[in-house]
């Protein structure tokens, strides 16, 4: 009998020998994502967690060791630098009953970009026959997670986010859309498409704007320019080829001078320079070419007055 009791006390004794000790009791909402996107659903998991405030388990990521605060580890990954999915991994190694226990886990997190969308309605648009830049992302995608559709515009990629549109003579409008990899719709814009103005042409640096000029500032100019105007965002440069003068006296017969370039030819800048109180100079059938695309333009006559 007295072997029999002493069995069964260090059976009893056993029971809980390999349990692990808890003295700490709270909820946990483990979610699959923080963030989710909209149409997709949200998920998680909830239940009761138990832990050792007084045990010091040793956890590591990475192979580096964190820091412990009350039995739970505290994982910092620093400034996240790249967007996209990030993902970790470690171990909990702990002191059992039965001795050391190594625990592995893994984790996951996304690093967004903070984005904003400004948009002008009057500026949605796409000129015919250029390059038209555009940026594109997605916030908590990254660029290999999206792809980039046009529908009336050919996209070329030229960097990360960036692309380039160009669009011929046909559809009135194009609309860029945007997509996960996996075909869930990430959002679209609808530009307008236009021809390219006209460029302007004026006398080196006197503005075309049809109000007399002084005959000093006019006699000190030397070529005809075609410009596209400050406002225009494009960079496109276009050259005058050739051009006709005319020389309208007040008094006497006019006079007509040819170039076949930009700039005035010798006999040009004679008769500027001699204009005098109400004779008129008009420049005409000029033409322009443009360097990078090889546009072509014929471009609206100057008029200048001498005051």
């Amino acid at each position: 009998k007295t072997l029999e009791a002493e069995v069964l006390e260090q059976l009893a004794s056993r029971i809980d020998a390999t349990d692990y000790k808890f003295d700490k009791l709270e909820a946990k909402v483990l979610a699959k994502a923080t963030s989710v996107m909209k149409g997709e659903p949200y998920e998680a998991d909830i239940l009761l967690v138990a832990s050792n405030s007084k045990a010091n388990p040793t956890i590591t990521i990475g192979g580096s060791p964190i820091n412990i605060e009350g039995g739970v580890g505290k994982f910092s990954a620093g400034t996240a630098g790249a967007t996209g999915s990030k993902s970790y991994s470690g171990e909990i190694v702990v002191q059992g009953p039965e001795g050391i226990k190594s625990f592995p886990f893994t984790g996951e997190y996304q690093v967004f970009a903070p984005s904003a969308s400004i948009a002008a309605d009057q500026m949605n648009l796409l000129y015919i026959g250029i390059n038209n830049p555009l940026t594109i992302s997605a916030s908590g995608f990254s660029d290999a997670q999206v792809n980039v559709r046009a529908s009336g515009a050919t996209l070329k990629k030229t960097g990360n986010g960036k692309y380039n549109a160009k669009v011929t003579r046909g559809p009135k409008e194009a609309i860029i859309s945007v997509t996960t990899k996996d075909g869930k719709n990430l959002g679209k814009q609808k530009f307008r498409i236009r021809s390219l103005p006209q460029p302007t042409a004026q006398l080196g640096g006197i503005p075309n704007d049809g109000l007399p000029k002084g005959r000093a500032s006019v006699g000190a100019q030397n070529r005809i320019i075609a410009t596209m105007g400050a406002g225009f965002a494009y960079d496109l440069k276009y050259r005058v080829t050739r051009f006709t003068m005319i020389m309208a006296y007040k008094r006497k017969p006019p006079k007509m001078a040819q170039s076949s370039s930009g700039m005035l030819t010798g006999q040009m800048v004679s008769l500027l320079r001699s204009a005098q109180s109400g004779d008129r100079i008009v420049f005409e059938q000029i033409r322009a070419s443009e360097a990078k695309y090889g546009f072509k333009a014929n471009l609206s006559p100057i008029v200048i007055s001498i005051k």
